[in-house]
């Protein structure tokens, strides 16, 4: 496997996300140095190009205060995904936000135009709650907006698994009216609409300035973080899951998608039990909510990746 050693230039690295323009260091003018909270929303104002950018510590926060605006201006139905995390099901609650019945997946791990119009015929919604599960965005979005702007439905991007990911040469945080991001573990939401930056602001519990320096260093790992992991992807995808059966799932069809976890869909649906047991004999383990998923994490090495993928072809071919 010598041609996916690290020095293996795959990545389209024209594609990275933009690095934070203000530093953390006293400007050599004296000037005062920016606090942390304001360099993450700088930061992210410029990886998303969107207006208003509001960071707190929870993601859950921001989500909350932004369906409680948008329910105070009579939207109060909303329309999410079988993939979406319990705290869009949770925020929901909070905000007097009504969610409907989950819409299906495709194999891009997000519901078609199609999909959307049939659900929407039988049981309109004022708010589609969108996750990007894995980083994966799926090449409809700009369809998908399309279609919730003849609708008049707002579109809410669940980004907290997407920072840095692309998408129609768009970045994540750019296709919904609000976005909101996890970025170490707090929350950044991000918008054109002023009014509703200024209400989750007034709303949103703070950031202080040790958790936005966490943030910050997060942020300017996010290109190396991807890369890596989007290289152990490739390692997957050529070597050890074509002769599994082993199905991956999110658009492949470009090297966008940051790669936050790496979703795939199992031969048999006894191997969501068989398959953990196996690897835990082999001290490996692997994800299965909400769907199963490898170990695909920025500290692992080539070696990591290649034991792991020397168990699948044990559990799935020696046995």
């Amino acid at each position: 496997m010598a041609d996916d050693k690290l020095n293996d230039p795959f990545i389209d690295y024209t594609a990275r996300p933009k690095l934070p323009r203000i530093a953390l260091l006293p400007p050599a003018d004296g000037t005062a140095t920016p606090a942390a909270p304001a360099v993450v929303e700088a930061s992210i104002r410029d990886m998303t190009g969107r207006a208003h950018v509001v960071a707190c510590p929870t993601t859950a926060a921001l989500l909350t205060r932004a369906l409680a605006f948008l329910a105070a201006q009579g939207l109060t139905t909303a329309a999410t995904t079988s993939l979406a995390g319990p705290i869009v099901a949770a925020a929901a609650k909070d905000a007097g936000v009504t969610l409907g019945d989950e819409l299906p997946v495709n194999p891009d791990l997000s519901p078609s135009v199609d999909d959307l119009q049939a659900r929407y015929a039988n049981d309109r919604f004022d708010i589609l709650v969108l996750p990007w599960p894995g980083g994966f965005i799926t090449p409809a979005a700009p369809m998908i907006r399309a279609w919730c702007e003849r609708q008049a439905v707002v579109l809410v991007e669940d980004a907290s698994d997407a920072l840095g990911s692309r998408a129609a040469t768009q970045p994540a945080g750019a296709f919904g009216e609000i976005a909101v991001f996890t970025v170490a573990g707090r929350g950044v939401l991000v918008t054109d609409v002023e009014e509703l930056a200024m209400a989750v602001r007034r709303e949103a519990p703070a950031l202080t300035d040790d958790l936005a320096g966490q943030m910050v260093h997060a942020i300017a790992s996010v290109p190396q973080h991807t890369d890596r992991r989007r290289r152990w992807a490739r390692l997957y995808d050529r070597h050890y899951l074509p002769k599994c059966g082993v199905v991956p799932l999110g658009d492949r069809s470009d090297s966008e998608a940051n790669y936050a976890w790496y979703p795939v869909l199992l031969p048999k649906p006894t191997d969501r039990i068989e398959l953990p047991a196996f690897l835990q004999t082999r001290s490996i383990e692997i994800g299965l909510d909400p769907l199963p998923h490898l170990p695909l994490h920025h500290a692992l090495t080539q070696e990591d990746v290649e034991r792991v993928g020397g168990a699948l072809l044990e559990f799935y071919l020696g046995r």
